[in-house]
């Protein structure tokens, strides 16, 4: 780690790497002279196969050096994390884990920190998927990796332990994981040990024999003991290995051995505390203040030490004495390979503290402050608000915390925040506006909604704000001199916003975002979040246009503040509603920059998935499909990465129907089926449901099967009596399908005409197009063709610019049927417009032309079109039945069938016939030679 990493507060470009410590990812190193100890080391590698191993024993047993000797000699790589307090937040813990594994295995941390650093912000992304991402980057491990997390006991937080536990129960077969503890952690530890997938070693383990006392006693420190002194020392300490060194540094200097070793007894505090005033007075002045003032250090570092000692320090180079105290084997631990950085052993560090605050804790507040200082000139800012917060230096802590929110909020780090926003003083929290609007923020992020509204109201009566209206913007600055009124009224505007839309009160979310994005100033991160909110409202409400626009907005603010992961899910809403209101091509657009911009970026993004996505259901709609299924397939590994179903699911839509459009109706099934298990594995909400089982009923009605249609009918439950929402409007418009092929002509004409009204009044001119063109099939089917020519037509107008296709080969041969009556009977007004449709009409006659008898769509230019589309099998055995003079109650019990099913049957059979009746079904049949 260099001296100076960054600059003051300057944290926001750097990599995920140099934003953690790297010390904290370093195996501790240890000494060649070390006592092997070879029961323990067989132990471990007895038990490194199973799920979990769990080091637990006190401080001072000796857990951080024997798996450290261990993993130094063994055969395959490990990662290691160091913890500490303030890693006690659920996403810098799994920063640094991912982080760390990563040293192991390169890149395989990229998915699951960008999702995990905006998990806060959306409901896709729980702890559990990010997980289940990292898993499975990890599957493909090519050898076994052993993971350690060191002092697990200073992880206090349930959603941590409950994110572990999910990782021991997912462990990919080669990640082994190895938990060092002081106490046993919160996990599953009975129902692992039944399953025997725990390794335990205790203190019952570590404790040193007389043998290994002997050798460490000689190795390390050059002494040499009668057997009985080993074995009283082995008595009073019972093994414990940092009273052993204690005992060894203060028996230098004794030349009666036993009579040292009968001085002291008693717990392993009373003999700390004994052992380091022996210890400690051995040393020179120097070496004492040295020791004693850097020990309210987590690390140390020769400029570090130099900073905090001082004037106390007389001038000691820093580098210099911790090369000292490490040649004489005074508790140091190097924390990396060029022993640049080290710590304290744990109770080594502990009681020098305990003595230097009961000798002077005025001096310890300075040390801290000082440590503070030093820290935040190396753009370390966890480290300085913590040596601020211990230090009471509560407006130095105000300050960095202020400096450190966008960065903290960017990467998701909020329980870090909550955490310093609670241990700053409840009154200098009130009287600073920037700190008040950062706890009223904390109270929205922990679902505090009411509390949050509360808090805003009473940071506006304490500053004097009037809340947000339509006045003309203030430009005065607050009393402190920290931000103006303007922005300060945006903040809690969006704020507000942000309860308004998780509380679905779409009028508020407007008129708030609209307020938060006219006070805030450009560079303020809250305004893609406010952009964001509008737009997704405005797309909500049906208002498409001013959707449009707002998300434009909420993109560019997005890359201007940098938040990759909210500028793809922005450009996914934005190209959605270009798509809605027919600009494909400016969709193409918005998606083919975003990704370019992502690109010059550099690095793997996986949060460009849903772009890939867009951009395959764009080329299968131009029917590029080669090209629609490489762009497809890619979009779903990107988004399996990050966790985003919702993108997955589009993929596979749309997957499914190349399929049958490739004539592969069994793959094309298939993939609906893993839809389905998609939705079950994602417990969706009840839209989503409906969406997928709206997708599969039309695929079903291509493929002609009747009986998944009828089913997906009976359980729908839409209704013309239901009030239109353009939300569902997938659904309606695969049951006007059915209804269509049902002969419920009115029916269909109703649902039709209800949704061209709303669809032109919201402005999406996509959706309008395909209303048309059903209204051109219904119309058709009703025997009007001059209408229904006249509504295709007009379809085509609006289509034709942005070269829509598959919307209407998919369609089969009610359009081919339309587009031959256009041939002969071509509608006026429409220069231009011959070749679109002799480019349809020539894909329907590929797609027909193959497999269908002389009663089905011949090659186009031919006029011989007597049926819309071709009677199948079981079709004309009703028929036949009906011509026999058979009831519907009597065909269903001849062929073992519902009788809705057969009134299924005699509806799809009027509707290719054209035929409004038996009568009529039974001579248009006799005609046409069928029966």
């Amino acid at each position: 780690m260099q001296n100076n990493p960054a600059s003051p507060g300057d944290t926001e470009g750097l990599t995920s790497e140099q934003l953690l410590l790297v010390t904290k990812l370093a195996r501790p190193r240890v000494r060649a002279d070390l006592v092997p100890r070879p029961r323990l080391v067989n132990q471990l590698q007895l038990g490194i196969q199973r799920t979990l191993m769990l080091i637990a024993a006190p401080a001072g047993f000796g857990k951080t050096t024997l798996l450290s000797l261990w993993l130094e000699h063994a055969s395959f790589p490990s990662a290691w994390l160091s913890l500490e307090g303030d890693d006690d937040d659920l996403i810098r813990f799994w920063s640094y884990v991912f982080t760390a594994l990563s040293r192991i295995y390169p890149g395989s941390e990229i998915s699951a920190l960008a999702l995990l650093q905006a998990s806060h912000l959306s409901p896709i992304s729980p702890i559990e998927t990010v997980l289940s991402v990292w898993i499975n980057d990890l599957a493909t491990l090519p050898h076994d990796v052993a993971l350690v997390l060191d002092d697990y006991h200073l992880i206090t937080m349930q959603s941590i332990h409950r994110s572990v536990t999910y990782l021991i129960e997912h462990l990919p077969h080669h990640l082994h994981l190895i938990i060092a503890t002081r106490a046993d952690p919160s996990l599953p530890l009975a129902r692992l040990r039944m399953r025997g997938s725990l390794t335990e070693i205790r203190a019952a383990d570590l404790r040193f024999t007389a043998e290994e006392i002997a050798a460490f006693l000689a190795r390390i420190h050059g002494l040499s003991l009668e057997i009985k002194d080993i074995a009283a020392l082995e008595a009073r300490t019972e093994g414990w290995i940092a009273g052993l060194q204690l005992a060894a540094l203060s028996m230098q200097g004794h030349k009666d051995i036993p009579g040292f070793l009968n001085a002291f007894t008693g717990s392993h505090r009373y003999i700390i505390d004994y052992l380091t005033e022996e210890v400690l007075a051995r040393q020179p002045e120097p070496v004492q203040t040295f020791l004693l003032q850097t020990a309210i250090l987590e690390r140390l570092q020769g400029s570090l030490c130099e900073a905090v000692i001082g004037e106390y320090g007389g001038g000691t180079r820093g580098q210099a004495m911790l090369e000292q105290l490490e040649q004489a084997n005074l508790f140091l631990v190097p924390l990396d390979d060029e022993r640049r950085w080290y710590r304290y052993h744990q109770l080594f560090a502990e009681a020098l503290r305990h003595r230097l605050q009961s000798k002077d804790s005025t001096l310890v507040l300075e040390l801290h402050r000082r440590a503070s200082s030093w820290y935040e000139q190396q753009g370390m800012t966890h480290e300085a608000v913590h040596h601020a917060l211990v230090a009471t230096d509560f407006a130095q802590a105000a300050r960095l915390i202020e400096q450190a929110f966008n960065s903290l909020v960017r990467r998701g780090e909020i329980a870090t925040l909550q955490r310093w926003a609670d241990a700053l003083p409840g009154e200098l929290v009130r009287s600073n506006i920037e700190l008040s609007i950062l706890q009223g923020w904390l109270l929205f992020v922990s679902g505090k909604h009411d509390a949050a509204e509360l808090y805003l109201q009473d940071i506006e009566r304490t500053f004097g704000i009037t809340p947000v209206s339509d006045e003309p913007r203030e430009q005065e600055t607050m009393p402190n001199g920290t931000s103006s009124q303007a922005e300060i009224k945006g903040r809690i505007a969006a704020i507000r916003a942000s309860i308004a839309v998780t509380r679905g009160d779409l009028p508020r979310t407007i008129a708030l975002s609209r307020l938060a994005l006219e006070y805030l100033p450009k560079e303020n991160i809250s305004r893609a979040y406010a952009a964001w909110y509008l737009g997704r409202a405005y797309w909500l409400r049906g208002d498409v246009r001013a959707a449009s626009i707002a998300l434009a907005e909420a993109s560019h603010v997005s890359w201007e503040v940098d938040h990759l992961y909210t500028v793809f899910m922005v450009t996914h809403d934005l190209a959605h509603v270009q798509k809605l209101q027919g600009h494909l091509h400016q969709a193409d657009q918005t998606y083919r920059q975003a990704l370019q911009q992502a690109l010059e970026r550099g690095g793997d993004l996986p949060a460009i998935g849903p772009a890939y996505v867009g951009r395959g259901n764009l080329e299968y709609e131009w029917n590029h499909l080669d090209a629609a299924t490489s762009l497809l397939q890619e979009g779903i590994k990107l988004c399996e990465r990050t966790g985003n179903r919702r993108a997955i699911l589009q993929a596979y839509v749309t997957l499914a129907f190349i399929k049958q459009a490739q004539g592969d109706k069994v793959g094309a099934s298939a993939i609906m089926q893993q839809m389905v298990q998609i939705t079950e594995q994602q417990h969706p909400s009840q839209h989503r449901n409906a969406q997928v089982e709206a997708f599969w009923a039309w695929l079903s009605l291509m493929q002609g099967d009747e009986s998944a249609v009828l089913r997906w009918l009976q359980r729908c439950g839409l209704s013309l009596d239901q009030e239109v929402s353009h939300l569902r409007e997938r659904e309606y418009l695969t049951l006007v399908r059915v209804l269509i092929t049902q002969r419920r002509l009115n029916e269909a004409k109703q649902w039709l005409e209800n949704l061209l009204q709303l669809a032109e009044a919201q402005g999406r001119t996509g959706s309008v197009i395909e209303i048309l063109m059903l209204q051109a099939e219904a119309l058709q089917a009703y025997g009007d063709m001059n209408q229904a020519i006249k509504s295709l037509s007009r379809a085509f107008s609006l289509a034709e610019p942005e070269g829509y296709t598959r919307l209407f080969v998919d369609e089969g041969a009610p359009i081919a049927h339309l587009l031959v009556q256009m041939r002969r009977h071509p509608p006026g007004g429409q220069p231009g417009s011959t070749h679109y449709r002799e480019n349809l009409l020539a894909l329907l006659g590929r797609a027909y032309d193959e497999d269908v008898s002389h009663s089905a769509v011949a090659v186009p230019g031919s006029g011989t079109y007597p049926l819309i589309e071709p009677l199948s099998e079981r079709e004309l055995e009703v028929l036949r039945l009906i011509v026999a003079g058979c009831s519907n109650r009597e065909i269903a019990d001849r062929l073992v069938i519902a009788v809705s099913t057969v009134k299924w049957y005699v509806n799809a059979i009027y509707g290719k016939l054209q035929v409004e009746s038996r009568t009529k079904a039974i001579a248009r049949a006799r005609e046409l030679n069928i029966v």
